[in-house]
């Protein structure tokens, strides 16, 4: 199948047999095609790339065509252009800044870490205290001195002095 070479006229005709989509296009669409598939044939590409391409481009135009005789897209979008509320009615999505977020979630990190301090020092039976060990170990406390500063080593320092206080619970 060789396509370099064939004049507009001949092209039109040959995409004419090839795709089915091709008579059913207005001839807006049809010459939309026809340029697609001569620019295409001008970059030296291949006669097969040059016929999916063109094939592609007709089904394409023809489902947008269908979409648009459609009477109920058009009832369709007369009722959404008479029930919508106007831009400035409209209650926007709620965004949270990422800045915001992160403080939140650092400040419940810290409150969570000062509740289970609190625990700690009041554990009393032996089950509690390996318990509250085992679990004031988990905590990272070199994330806790880089993602809080000066308020993260202090709670680290809180951390440590209630593990050497709970240190003979092995």
């Amino acid at each position: 199948m060789e396509l370099q070479g064939l004049s507009s006229d001949e092209l039109h005709d040959f995409l004419k047999e090839r795709i089915r989509a091709y008579s059913t296009l207005s001839d807006a669409d049809r010459s939309q095609v026809l340029r697609l598939s001569e620019s295409l044939l001008k970059r030296r590409m291949p006669a097969a790339f040059v016929l999916s391409s063109a094939r592609s481009a007709a089904h394409e135009l023809a489902a947008r065509a269908e979409e648009e005789a459609h009477p109920i897209d058009g009832d369709r979008q007369r009722f959404i252009e008479t029930h919508a509320l106007p831009p400035e009615e409209r209650v926007p999505a709620h965004r949270q800044p990422r800045r915001e977020a992160k403080a939140r979630e650092r400040e419940e990190f810290v409150a969570n870490v000062r509740q289970l301090l609190r625990e700690a020092g009041s554990a009393r039976q032996p089950y509690e205290r390996k318990k509250m060990r085992r679990l004031l170990l988990g905590i990272d406390r070199d994330h806790l001195r880089r993602a809080l500063g000066h308020e993260g080593q202090e709670i680290a320092d809180a951390i440590q002095t209630h593990l050497r206080r709970l240190s003979d619970l092995r």
